[in-house]
């Protein structure tokens, strides 16, 4: 067994596999689509801002300078210097200026920022009009509100926050009243919400206390039930009996740095993968997922090494040390933490986010794993990163825009169908994992974390099957290397989809096309 010849710098390769989801290079070239594409759908579209709404009704107005973004996660929190100006920030640990609240990114770095992004493109494009009347699609930026209380909701669990902020937990109810204001507008009335679009970014989470949240699910459920919803995945919309495909799309999380002038880097790791492998409730597969591939993949890889000076005809020098692979935070177990080999680690054990994401641009693959849910923003940064992303499953891992971007192309779909001793894949056999059994979507609403909810949104024929964990690292470096190029070129191809922009853009980014989208889903149907 050899090093990718991708990575040793060759032509030819040691042959490809063959077989289900194992493609050549001239068929992953002729089943890619093709991004480019003319003038968007014509749409007028209004921008019904809540906030100026929230105004008109006497409740707390919403401004964005409250929120900001921690670099370490990703993730919205409240700006210190606005909601706890008093406060004292103590001084950092050594290497650890790069953390909240000692350092803050805008609230446009975050993760979940697509809304801000949409908003900004239609207010500079030529399809925003004045008055709703004028409108094809009324767009509800409802953005601030739902930042706001999600910001808070995270406060609770930040070891700053808890000791210096105490947010009234009130703004779910605020939103709440604002959306029964929309249904009551004429628009609303004649169309039952038909035209209208949300855009909600976050995957779930608690509004101010169970009771608001549990109002907030049935009006997303009933009163909403013929909107069109952006969302990052279909779990956030599947869990209503009302569920409908025609009326949801899934976009991408927004990139959490500007990183689009990254510079190519020379592809010197074959695989990489960084997360938290820690579940917070035994009933989210994903994690236990996450560190039983690491362990896997690392305990190959550490057989390699040890192989190697025993078998020097076969084996090269660094074969084994081309992966990148472990389970980042304090909590992780030895099996999989991240070490010193990985990077230089501080006292959280997590590297921090553009060492990582240059790592990611330096690996030819990146696997990508559901976490404590379907979606994570791993996937956006692969292609940002210029790296193919390998998804195992199931469960598997969402895919945004799978209308758009060809995931068969630019991915490696690897069913695992067992342990190494057969039967069920290892993360299905954890202690106190229970999950509900299949349920119709359209007629009770099923456990939250069942594995029914993450499918592979890609024809069957792309998916590979294999029964052990243990042959990944194989057929990663056996892929021909023509295949291996032609996906490289497909991420790069469809890398512009997960980019958001503030003005229109071609290629189409992320924001032009969920402009589209909504434009077609809204106002015209789904398409065939």
């Amino acid at each position: 067994m050899r090093k990718s010849p991708l990575l040793r710098g060759e032509g030819g390769g040691a042959g490809a596999l063959r077989g289900p989801g194992k493609l050549s290079a001239e068929d992953a070239m002729a089943c890619q689509h093709d991004p480019g594409r003319g003038p968007p759908t014509p749409c007028k579209f209004f921008i019904l801002d809540v906030s100026e709404m929230a105004k008109e009704l006497g409740l707390p107005t919403c401004s964005e300078e409250r929120l900001a973004t921690d670099p370490e996660t990703g993730m919205v929190l409240p700006n210190p210097g606005k909601v706890a100006p008093e406060a004292t920030i103590p001084d950092p640990p050594p290497d650890h200026e790069w953390i909240y609240p000692y350092s803050v990114g805008p609230h446009y770095y975050s993760q979940n920022a697509g809304p801000w992004y949409v908003y900004h493109a239609l207010r500079n494009s030529k399809h925003s009009v004045a008055t709703i009347d004028e409108a094809d699609v009324v767009y509800v930026y409802d953005y601030c509100y739902m930042m706001w209380i999600l910001s808070d909701h995270h406060a609770r669990e930040h070891w700053w926050l808890r000791d210096n902020y105490s947010p009234p937990r009130k703004t779910g109810s605020h939103l709440l009243s604002v959306y029964r204001a929309i249904m009551a507008l004429p628009r609303w009335q004649k169309s039952g919400g038909r035209d209208f679009v949300f855009y909600h970014s976050h995957s779930g989470f608690e509004w101010d206390d169970l009771e608001t949240t549990n109002k907030y699910q049935e009006m997303l459920c009933h009163d909403f039930q013929w909107a069109t919803f952006l969302v990052i995945e279909q779990m956030q919309r599947w869990r209503c009996p009302t569920y409908n495909p025609r009326t949801t799309i899934v976009a991408p999380y927004s990139s959490t740095e500007v990183i689009n002038a990254l510079p190519d880097a020379d592809k010197e790791l074959l695989l990489f993968f960084r997360g938290d492998c820690e579940p917070p409730v035994p009933e989210v597969v994903g994690k236990y997922m996450r560190a039983k591939v690491v362990a896997s993949l690392r305990s190959v890889a550490a057989a390699e090494r040890d192989n190697a000076a025993g078998d020097e005809d076969d084996f090269e020098e660094g074969l084994g040390d081309d992966l990148s692979v472990c389970c980042h935070g304090r909590a992780a177990g030895p099996e999989v933490a991240c070490t010193e080999r990985e990077f230089d680690l501080n006292e959280l054990k997590v590297q921090p986010h553009r060492p990582m994401l240059e790592a990611m641009a330096g690996s030819v693959f990146c696997l990508i794993l559901p976490g404590n849910s379907q979606s994570s923003q791993r996937l956006t940064e692969a292609f940002l990163t210029g790296c193919i992303p390998v998804f195992l499953g199931p469960p598997w891992h969402t895919l945004p825009f799978a209308h758009e971007v060809d995931y068969a192309a630019a991915g490696i779909f690897l069913n695992i169908t067992g342990g190494e001793e057969g039967g069920s894949a290892p993360w299905w056999e954890q202690p106190g994992l229970q999950m509900a059994p299949g349920l119709e979507a359209m007629t009770q609403i099923e456990e939250r974390f069942s594995p029914a909810w993450w499918f592979a949104d890609v024809p069957s024929e792309a998916i590979g099957s294999m029964q052990h964990l243990g042959n990944v690292l194989p057929l990663l470096r056996q892929m021909d290397e023509e295949v291996v190029l032609a996906k490289l070129e497909a991420v790069k191809r469809y890398r512009s989809m997960f980019i958001y922009a503030t003005q229109p853009q071609h290629p189409p980014s992320a924001s032009d096309i969920a402009i589209e989208l909504m434009c077609t889903y809204a106002k015209f149907g789904m398409r065939d």
